[in-house]
């Protein structure tokens, strides 16, 4: 009998435990925090049933993510900035326009250092 709920789940491979559940597998928020390795995430968004979830599980793994918008229509679009930007406070990160289907979003460890351009001071469609 399973000493706990997890043991049902473990697989090996190559030797590693691993859970059957693919979000359980990445390395805690700790282990990246702690280390002198950094990601950046590029997600070209295409639904915001997907990619929603994705965005913020990256941040919540102390990656920062650029968010590509130009694959999807206005509507969801704004779906995804507005669920982001809800992620992005709660962590205490932070988000910046690049372009304008392009975001840069980064966890509460990584700022963001530039000059503000002229153009991200006009509202957009996002």
């Amino acid at each position: 009998m399973p000493s706990n709920v997890m043991d049902v789940f473990d697989d090996e491979d190559n030797g590693k435990k691993r859970s059957g559940f693919p979000f359980l597998n990445k390395k805690s928020k700790d282990s990246y925090s702690n280390s002198n390795n950094f990601e950046i995430c590029n997600i070209i968004a295409t639904s915001f049933d997907k990619d929603s979830y994705e965005i913020t599980d990256t941040l919540l793994h102390n990656r920062a993510v650029i968010l590509d918008l130009s694959k999807v229509t206005k509507q969801v679009g704004q779906r995804l900035i507005d669920f982001t930007a809800g992620s992005v406070y709660a962590i205490n990160g932070s988000m910046q326009k690049i372009s304008e289907f392009i975001f840069l979003i980064c966890p509460a460890d990584v700022g963001i250092v530039g000059d503000v351009r002229a153009e991200d001071e006009e509202p957009s469609e996002f």
